[in-house]
This record gives structure tokens, sequence and C-alpha cells, in this order.
């Protein structure tokens, strides 16, 4: 009787182990990254984000998704790693991480630097332009 049981146990703790792995990658706090055409930022459509940071920074990867959850807004990502992107953000004169970037109503870029809780990114989104 043990012989029959214990591969039917062996079996259900990987079945369990193997569900909470993938429950746990897809409760990931960073935001569904788009591709942003060729990385040009003349492709940021109007109320769409650009990220320049880097994708561990889970404090504000929160804050994002969150943001991104509720509005369905499209974020774009520049990873810091990337010299031809740290070129590009430097030309925005873009030198702080993490930095979003959005295409306000008016067609400017308008750039938030550094962390910011959910209500302030909110609140200032809403002031200059962007997706409510």
């Amino acid at each position: 009787m043990r012989e029959k049981i214990f591969p039917i146990l062996l079996l259900l703790s990987f079945g369990a182990i193997l569900f909470l792995g993938i429950s746990l990658m897809n409760s990931s706090p960073q935001p569904q990254f788009s591709i942003l055409k060729d990385n040009n930022i003349k492709s940021l459509q109007e109320g769409e984000l650009l990220y320049y940071g880097n994708t561990t920074c889970q404090e504000f990867n929160k804050v994002l998704k969150t943001y991104q959850d509720e509005t369905g807004v499209k974020i774009y990502h520049w990873e810091t790693t990337n010299s031809e992107i740290v070129q590009k953000a430097a030309n925005l004169k873009v030198y702080k991480t993490p930095t979003t970037i959005i295409k306000n109503q008016n067609g400017n870029l308008v750039k938030i630097e550094g962390y910011h809780s959910l209500k302030h990114f909110k609140k200032f989104i809403k002031n200059m332009g962007g997706k409510k």
C-alpha cells in the first residue's frame, strides 16, 4: 500500500510546488512593458509612459504596475545598463533614475524624476495633462 501512496504524494507535492511557483511569477510587482519602436522617443504617443530605470527597482515598479492596472496605459522601458539607451536618455537631459517620461496632450515630453508614491504620481500626471 505504501508503495502506491508514495508516488501519488510525490506527484501531488510536485504539482503544488509548480502551481505556487507559477502563481508567484504572475504576481510580479513589475508592470507589463511594451516595446517602443526602434527605441525612438518620437514613437511615444500621447498619454503613454517611458520608464528609464532598472527593472529591479521594486518600490517604483509597484507604483507603475498599479497605475498601469488602473488606467491601462502603455509603459515602455529603457534599461539603464544599455549604453545606447543611456546616450539617448542623456540627449533628453535625463540623468536620474528612475525617470518617467510622458507625452502630454500638447505633444510635449514631460519628465517625472525620482520615486513618487502612487498618489503623487497620479496627481503629477493629471496636472500635466496626461491620462487620468
